[in-house]
């Protein structure tokens, strides 16, 4: 009886052996994803089929002002308060219109509003996350914060402005003394 259950036992072993190895492996990729998605620049946001948040990386905590253990009660709406360029709201948040159409959805201007009532200027794509099956499991979103690229375009644009204004001035200035230099 003993030499029939020894076998049995070395199988249960090696199986219980690697099942721990796989696992251990598991969670370190999870680690390592994490530590990934942690680390990107971009705000990542992640919801389920619902539009209720499960994931939100530090620069997602960054640009909407909540954090993660609150946000992940939220729904995407809150958290992910976003309108046209004009400030105008959508008549439908576009999370929801990618999970009704099952495509990505990409803009490259608006405005989020965060948790302290700040506008930031962004842009974003929405994508669904699709199963091998091609059930949603809800949407990725990406967002990118451009409020410093804007800034330093209306800096820019205000500069240009003021040297054009400059300029005009100096070419009349000009145009007198060459005006009195003929009559002279």
């Amino acid at each position: 009886v003993q030499t029939c259950a020894l076998p049995i036992l070395r199988t249960h072993l090696k199986i219980a052996s690697y099942r721990f190895m796989m696992e251990e492996k598991l969670k370190e990729r999870e680690r390592w994803f994490n530590c990934v998605l942690q680390n990107i620049g971009d705000a990542i946001l992640t919801t389920d089929a619902n539009g209720k948040i499960t994931f939100m990386n530090c620069s997602g905590t960054s640009l909407t002002g909540y954090t993660y253990k609150f946000g992940e009660s939220l729904k995407i709406e809150k958290v992910f308060n976003v309108f046209d360029e004009d400030g105008r709201s959508f008549h439908q948040h576009p999370v929801y219109d990618v999970l009704k159409l099952k495509q990505p959805m990409l803009s490259e201007s608006a405005l989020i509003k965060s948790a302290s009532g700040e506008d930031k200027a962004i842009s974003y794509s929405i994508s669904p996350l699709k199963r091998e099956d091609g059930v949603i499991d809800g949407v990725v979103i990406g967002i990118r914060d451009l409020t410093k690229q804007k800034d330093r375009e209306r800096l820019l644009k205000k500069n240009q402005t003021q040297l054009k204004a400059a300029l005009d001035s100096k070419s009349i200035e000009l145009l007198d003394i060459k005006k009195q230099l003929k009559i002279q």
